[in-house]
């Protein structure tokens, strides 16, 4: 110890005989802060309030002998750890073994030897020093464990939301059964969060199903799928249903927008995106389009394996040019077709005895092998055999896969075409020259609603069956609302002036809309025709009044 610590220590010397208390005094009161009792009562008051660093104690003293005042300040919390030497006259070993055994770290027999007690208390006193620092250093490693673990816990419980909070995006079973109840998806983050998505939504005349995997996993993925989930919702009101390949383009247009990955400057910002495969299910023919951003389309037909190739461009990165041309695919499908996408957490997971990955012939032969198996149980079999294939590898990606059996029953899905029967034809809405506004996004939007329109009241008059009319009535509603959501969408992306009042149009048809489909859903028979009369005859008045303006507007801009 150096002499500023020595001299910032206190000893607490006991003894009632003033002359040992002298001769303590002239050995270490120029090396240390000395404080004095005479009886056992007044040193436990003093080291009790003091807090001494040593205390040299008598052991044959009158009213309470030095070994009491031992056990009592090994009893009290504030003065157990403060240690002690005792002075005493008793040299014999079972005296020397009493006093130990209380708790004194030393025993200095009398008379006192100067060299040995200056000695001794040095010795003591570093090993005090010594000790507090561990047991600080002790202290702070709990304090910081337990920091630790519950900045852990608050971590996890975080992770848990944000795992909520991502799952609450992805489509729900009773949605699913709608569209493709014949199926089964593995979605596995690597972590608590990740990277893939699944996505389904009607669209249009049919659905799209998606599969997507986004730049890295964990957290980071989790961040790119909220971002690429918005960037589908807003693409799906901009492009017109039917069309998978443009909607890619249109996605990779707003992600490279939301990352500021749309300059020329590569040298700057994330380079993030995503892979996507968009498969467009036809409500009114047994046909799928597919269209692929680094993604595959496995197609299983008859024990025969086939597949499509998505374009090698991914969505969103900021190499990948912005006038990039993705493709739509049209697949005819029988009864017995499965369609397959799978993210490259399963291609690529390294396993086996050479370490290698799991590769797309196993998953095309496993698939293959398995092409009678219903589809809930493929899962598990693909899935084991990831496990199996993994072994004691860790897990190095995202694991997702779908596969899906489409419904081959057209009632489910039945848009009824226009027909050129005679008793109808007078009936049929024209969009004539008069009813062109000039701009086509929205001309091409009114044609769809004339032609849906045209359907219903065909579907009608013909006494087709209910759900033939249901599903045709539900596309008119649908279409007529993305209709209007393509409108606003264009109205808020050229500040048109008028907006307001023009929403307010779309508002108030679609609550008269809801109003009718009630009636058609409590079992009345008119209801579809009214609802056919009623958007037939807004939209005439709609275009001539409201979206000529629009449109010249939208031309000018």
């Amino acid at each position: 110890m150096n002499d500023s610590m020595i001299t910032d220590l206190k000893i607490l010397a006991v003894d009632d005989t003033p002359d040992n208390l002298d001769v303590v005094r002239g050995v270490l009161g120029d090396d240390y802060k000395l404080l004095m009792a005479v009886n056992g009562a007044l040193a436990l008051k003093i080291a009790n309030k003091q807090k001494p660093d040593l205390i040299l104690l008598d052991v044959m003293m009158p009213e309470m002998d030095g070994h009491e005042v031992c056990r009592r300040l090994r009893e009290d919390e504030a003065t157990r750890d403060i240690p002690i030497i005792f002075l005493t006259a008793l040299t014999s070993s079972e005296d020397e073994g009493a006093g130990l055994k209380l708790g004194a770290v030393d025993y200095i027999a009398k008379p006192i030897n100067p060299h040995i007690l200056k000695a001794r208390v040095k010795t003591h006193l570093s090993l005090k020093r010594a000790n507090d620092f561990l047991t600080k250093q002790r202290d702070e490693l709990e304090s910081e464990v337990v920091e630790r673990k519950k900045s852990q816990a608050e971590v996890a419980s975080s992770f848990r939301y944000a795992s909520r909070i991502q799952r609450s995006i992805l489509p729900l079973s009773h949605k699913l059964d709608k569209v493709i109840p014949d199926r089964f998806i593995i979605w596995e983050p690597r972590d608590v969060v990740g990277g893939d998505m699944f996505w389904l939504r009607s669209w249009g005349n049919g659905s799209l199903i998606i599969l997507g995997d986004c730049t890295g996993h964990g957290v980071p993925g989790a961040f790119m799928t909220m971002i690429s989930n918005g960037a589908l919702d807003m693409a799906c009101l901009e492009v017109s249903p039917g069309d998978p390949a443009t909607l890619l383009q249109r996605i990779h247009h707003l992600i490279q927008s939301s990352l500021g990955q749309d300059y020329d400057d590569s040298s700057e910002g994330s380079d993030d995106g995503i892979e996507m495969g968009i498969c467009f299910l036809h409500n009114d023919s047994n046909t799928l389009t597919f269209s692929g951003a680094r993604f595959e389309l496995f197609i299983l037909n008859d024990n025969e394996v086939t597949t499509i190739k998505g374009v090698k461009a991914g969505l969103g990165y900021r190499h990948t040019p912005a006038d990039t041309k993705f493709i739509n695919h049209e697949v005819k499908f029988g009864n017995d077709t499965i369609f397959y996408m799978t993210t490259d957490g399963l291609i690529d997971q390294v396993g086996g005895e050479k370490r290698r990955g799991f590769g797309k012939k196993r998953f095309q032969s496993l698939i293959t092998s398995h092409q009678n198996t219903p589809l809930a149980q493929q899962k598990d079999v693909i899935y084991q055999a990831l496990l199996e294939h993994q072994g004691n590898e860790s897990r190095r990606d995202d694991v997702s896969v779908l596969g899906f059996r489409p419904h081959n029953d057209k009632n489910q899905y039945l848009y009824e075409e226009i027909q050129t029967d005679k008793q109808v034809e007078s009936d049929y809405f024209v969009l004539d020259d008069s009813l062109l506004v000039g701009f086509a996004p929205i001309d091409d939007d009114h044609q769809k609603l004339v032609d849906l329109i045209n359907s219903l009241h065909t579907a009608v008059k013909n006494g087709n069956d209910i759900k033939i009319i249901s599903n045709n009535l539900n596309q008119l509603v649908e279409y007529t609302a993305w209709h209007f959501r393509h409108e606003e969408r264009l109205m808020h992306s050229k500040k048109y002036p008028d907006s307001i009042n023009h929403k307010k149009e779309h508002t108030d048809l679609i609550e008269q809309i809801h109003t009718i489909q009630l009636k058609f859903k409590n079992e009345d028979e008119n209801a579809a025709l009214e609802l056919n009369a009623l958007i037939k005859r807004w939209l005439i008045n709609h275009i001539l009044e409201v979206d000529n303006r629009l449109a010249r507007f939208l031309e000018r801009a």
